[in-house]
């Protein structure tokens, strides 16, 4: 009986030693509007093989990534960016009739955007970055009406996972922003000229790290010198720690 009873505790004591997983979902930059409008598709969406898996992916050193365990993305992440790009875009181009990939049929789309996420984690000096290449295509005939590639990176403005998720959610509003204002065939079935989000500047604060960016093991990074001249991450926030490579365990 004891050594069951000793068994069973040290089941408990290496159950509770395990670190809980994390879950984060990518948000929309609000609601889509109601009614209808023009039709748009969002999807097939593609990514790099490094982000096609459930971990959320940081960035220890130039050709360095580190991959996360216990923080995930809550489902798939294509079909969330897609989700939260069409959302995004119903919201640019006022239309509520928005759909994401794969769709019954094209009755009803006029429009179809395909994305291709090429980068999409964190920098080494405090950002969230993206490269994300898109195609709008005019249904039925699926003509190509415009593409390009879309690159930006967004600050994160506190430590952790939850603020590179909403850092990454604000990179995907902006690529919205893109995909409406780039494309001149919009204008015709929306009514105008689309809107422009203004692009944010990035700041201007640059210098060494203090000490309170040191790691749990107390090593201080080395210094880094600006990523781009009169430009760099603001000094309050914390970038993942280069000796793990992460703000908590990595796989």
């Amino acid at each position: 009986m004891n050594r069951i009873v000793l068994f069973i505790a040290a089941l408990m004591i290496v159950g509770c030693a395990q670190p809980t997983k994390k879950f984060y979902v990518l948000t929309a930059s609000g609601s889509t509007p109601k009614g209808g409008g023009v039709g748009i598709g969002v999807g097939p969406v593609s990514l790099a093989e490094y982000l096609d898996r459930p971990n959320l992916v940081i960035q220890q050193a130039p050709n360095q990534l580190a991959v996360s365990e216990d923080n995930r993305w809550a489902g798939d992440l294509s079909a969330s960016i897609a989700r939260v790009t069409a959302a995004n875009l119903g919201r640019d181009l006022n239309t509520g009739n928005v759909r994401t990939y794969p769709w019954p049929s094209d009755d009803e789309i006029r429009y179809q955007v395909t994305l291709d996420i090429r980068q999409l984690h964190s920098s080494e000096d405090g950002y969230a970055i993206i490269e994300a290449g898109w195609r709008a295509y005019a249904l039925p005939d699926r003509t190509l009406k415009a593409s390009s590639t879309f690159v930006d990176r967004e600050p994160l403005q506190a430590d952790g996972y939850p603020a590179l998720v909403a850092a990454q959610s604000k990179l995907l509003s902006r690529l919205a922003a893109d995909i409406a204002s780039a494309a001149p065939f919009f204008r015709s079935q929306f009514g105008g000229a689309t809107p422009v989000r203004p692009f944010r500047s990035f700041p201007t604060t640059c210098g060494s790290l203090s000490d309170r960016f040191r790691d749990p093991a107390g090593c201080p990074p080395s210094a880094r010198a600006c990523p781009t001249a009169g430009a760099g991450p603001p000094r309050s926030v914390r970038r993942p720690d280069r000796h793990t490579g992460d703000w908590g365990r990595v796989a």
